[in-house]
């Protein structure tokens, strides 16, 4: 237990001695839904359509997810800590501020862009019937709301989340991998500079720095590998471990980018029956986006990938039928 003590002298406890006042357990219980997908997979596209469903208050990429629960993964905070903090910021900083129509970004060029998720009228109406903590509180205890997030690499916390959110449901995307590695190099993504500056996740010290989730006897080889063989590895064992975290889960939904792409109106109606929410005036809005989007091609980038990689990388291609 930590203790020290105040100006006067009166001793306080360690944060395991205190308690919420808020129940954020009961808040999310069977409420709180997961994208997760490698970056360029198509995370947001999907996300536009989760979180215009109705009743979904929904968050693109809320660093936090990057930068705490990874801590407890590491044992480098008490889980217990860990979940009574990220619930806590989580919805009084995050998921409140939605429902009740503030800090909201109307910035129309952005994923983040609240348009993408409700309409304006929809807004106005928040600012008068939540205008008090209080009066939220009651329809988040009745179970109105559902709370959806995206975030890239989400993978390695599947395990640790699900013991934070209690009935937590998981969608996981997944691209085919050369699709992946051609559009993360053409965003600059997974060079040395990339990784020793950009990148808003823990990282391992290394020359470059290594994504935390990389085990430790393979940042050797990250750090001498090109991009392309960083961007084949961190597709392939991300990949495998969200699919093993789904393996007999009814709480899992597995998609494709292509099937999103080809038929986003299956996806949607597959998203909703999980979620258990209707689909919208902008549900309809984004599905009718996807069907006019055009498909790029990629090039087999299996000839630049490491040779102590592409084997594996290889199988899971055809593990996952795109060889």
């Amino acid at each position: 237990m930590v203790e020290g003590n105040y100006a006067n002298g009166t001793k306080f406890g360690g944060m395991n001695t205190l308690t919420l006042a808020t129940d954020y357990e009961r808040v999310f219980y069977n409420r709180f839904v997961v994208i997760a997908g490698i970056s360029r997979s198509g995370t947001s596209i999907l996300g536009k359509i989760v979180g215009s469903l109705e009743n979904v208050v929904y968050l693109f990429e809320p660093a936090i997810m990057r930068l705490l629960p990874p801590l407890a993964v590491n044992s480098s905070i008490d889980i217990d800590l860990v979940s009574k903090v990220l619930e806590g910021i989580l919805f009084e900083d995050y998921y409140l501020q939605l429902i009740q129509g503030r800090n909201l970004n109307i910035k129309k060029s952005e994923n983040s862009f609240t348009g993408n998720y409700q309409q304006m009228k929809a807004i106005r109406e928040k600012w008068s019937k939540y205008e008090r903590r209080n009066d939220a509180l009651n329809d988040v205890y009745a179970g109105k709301f559902v709370f959806a997030l995206k975030i890239s690499e989400l993978h390695p916390l599947l395990p640790i989340l699900e013991k934070i959110f209690k009935g937590i449901r998981v969608i996981h995307i997944i691209r085919n991998g050369n699709a992946v590695i051609s559009s993360s190099l053409k965003r600059g993504w997974y060079s040395d500079e990339y990784l020793n500056c950009y990148m808003t996740q823990l990282m391992r010290q290394g020359k470059p720095k290594v994504p935390w989730f990389v085990p430790i006897e393979d940042v050797e080889k990250f750090c001498r590998w090109n991009r392309e063989t960083r961007v084949a590895y961190i597709w392939r064992i991300l990949g495998k471990m969200a699919m093993d975290f789904g393996l007999g889960n009814n709480n899992y939904l597995e998609l494709r980018y292509e099937d999103l792409i080809k038929d986003p109106k299956k996806v949607a109606t597959s998203c909703e029956k999980l979620l258990g929410s209707q689909q919208t005036g902008l549900t309809m809005k984004h599905i009718f986006a996807i069907q006019n989007h055009t498909v790029s091609q990629h090039e087999d980038h299996s000839g630049s990938i490491a040779a102590e990689e592409r084997p594996f990388f290889e199988e899971f291609m055809k593990e996952l039928d795109y060889l």
